[in-house]
């Protein structure tokens, strides 16, 4: 990385540092059977039947990307850390999506190219949220839909001091 880091950059970097602790929080094994039920359902309610193409932006470590694939979807799980990108490869499971490094905000993806774009507890770390949901619009097929699950993760506003190292990382880009 250059000294001239635009804020996308000093984001991406702080999800490379922080890709193997997100990764194992999100392998607790005493959870996997109870939550794999619970979002495979949600997610069988709210697309169509498979096989349908999704772009999964802000993939992480390809949580959501992995339980449309196995849904049997075509599914490409789009992300800007290279390493959030190698746990998503990593994860072993029976249908893999397919994988690119892409920004969220602005996929490099053709226009009415999916037949949904996906997002899972990402919302917060997007840098230009209204551009994000333009592109995603531009991305989405006649009929097509945008599904993002999200929570109030930082009541105080993203970067706040639940979250110190996202803040610093903020900070340092003049955000």
């Amino acid at each position: 990385m250059t000294t001239s880091l635009t804020v996308q950059g000093y984001i991406t970097g702080y999800w490379d540092l922080r890709a193997q602790s997100y990764h194992l929080a999100q392998q607790d094994p005493r959870r996997a059977a109870p939550e794999t039920a619970i979002w495979r359902g949600m997610l069988r309610r709210l697309l169509p039947a498979p096989p349908v193409d999704v772009v999964d932006v802000g993939t992480g470590s390809g949580f959501l990307a992995h339980h449309l694939a196995g849904l049997g979807h075509r599914v490409t799980g789009l992300d800007l850390s290279e390493q959030m990108l190698l746990h998503a490869r990593g994860r072993g499971y029976p249908t893999a999506p397919s994988w690119m490094l892409g920004d969220a905000v602005a996929p490099d993806l053709p226009s009415a190219s999916v037949d949904a774009v996906t997002g899972r507890y990402m919302l917060w770390t997007l840098r230009d949220p209204l551009a994000a949901a333009l592109s995603w619009h531009r991305l989405l097929r006649k009929g097509g839909r945008v599904i993002m699950f999200d929570a109030p993760w930082f009541p105080g506003g993203a970067g706040g001091e639940s979250d110190p190292g996202f803040r610093r990382a903020l900070l340092a880009a003049g955000a």
